[in-house]
């Protein structure tokens, strides 16, 4: 029953009739913030971004980002903004070529130091082992990402729509790519399935959100995206090795 209520919650914030003139004018201006505030990170990863900075520039409070940002994904700005270097680092890895310093400063790490330390707390190995076992997987292939691909539009459209039904057409749709594009792109510089990159996302989510709120699993599952408690908790414990409610105890 929950999670019937829950999913009929979720489906009135996403159809444009109800959105139009039910949500306040402070709920939509809230909507609106958040998204600005993901795109700017996505755009300016690489660089020392900082909360204030982030508000300063999109002419908002910093209370405000910072609070909004935590309601919709159930992270702290700076765990959001390491969440998102390391994944953009791990594209990188699936290159030959650049060294892991090279990596480190460029996708906005201060140091080597973090940078390791953020990469082995995320991924549970070393960006060595990691390159080395994703670089095996994907048969070389990876390497035109830095010149014609659209990795990094795939990583901020998920980031973005992670909490709704999405499918690869639709994303492939959105990105004016074909879905064979999207399917090789994913494989070749995420070295994962769309499937596996959409979970991953979710699951950092609900990490979050166990951690800093007193929503159920159920009332989790749906709203990062899930159907069901079943399906959420079966792919958190293929990514997190226990499941959410021993998560949460943690």
């Amino acid at each position: 029953l929950v999670e019937f209520m829950m999913l009929f919650s979720k489906k009135q914030r996403e159809c444009p009739l109800i959105s139009t003139h039910v949500l306040s004018k402070t709920e939509r201006s809230k909507i609106k913030m958040v998204t600005d505030a993901l795109k700017y990170i996505h755009n300016n990863y690489a660089k020392p971004i900082s909360l204030s900075q982030v508000a300063n520039d999109l002419g908002l409070s910093p209370s405000a980002v910072r609070e909004d940002l935590f309601a919709y994904t159930g992270q702290e700005f700076f765990a959001l903004l390491s969440e998102i270097r390391i994944r953009n680092a791990c594209v990188l890895l699936g290159l030959k070529t650049p060294t892991i310093k090279y990596i480190a400063q460029n996708t906005g790490f201060s140091s080597l130091q973090t940078f390791y330390r953020a990469f082995k707390e995320s991924k549970g190995i070393t960006p060595e082992a990691y390159r080395r076992k994703h670089w095996l997987e994907s048969e070389g292939k990876a390497g035109y990402l830095m010149y014609n691909n659209k990795a990094w539009d795939i990583l901020y459209y998920v980031h973005k729509h992670f909490d709704e039904p999405l499918t690869p057409e639709i994303v492939a749709n959105a990105l004016s790519i074909s879905v064979s594009q999207l399917y090789k792109t994913i494989k070749n510089d995420l070295m994962l399935s769309f499937t596996d990159l959409l979970q991953e996302v979710r699951i950092k989510y609900s990490c979050g959100l166990l951690r800093s709120t007193s929503l159920s699993v159920a009332q989790i599952a749906i709203e990062v995206g899930f159907e069901s408690t079943r399906t959420f908790s079966r792919a958190f414990m293929k990514h997190m090795d226990c499941t959410p409610t021993q998560f949460k105890e943690r």
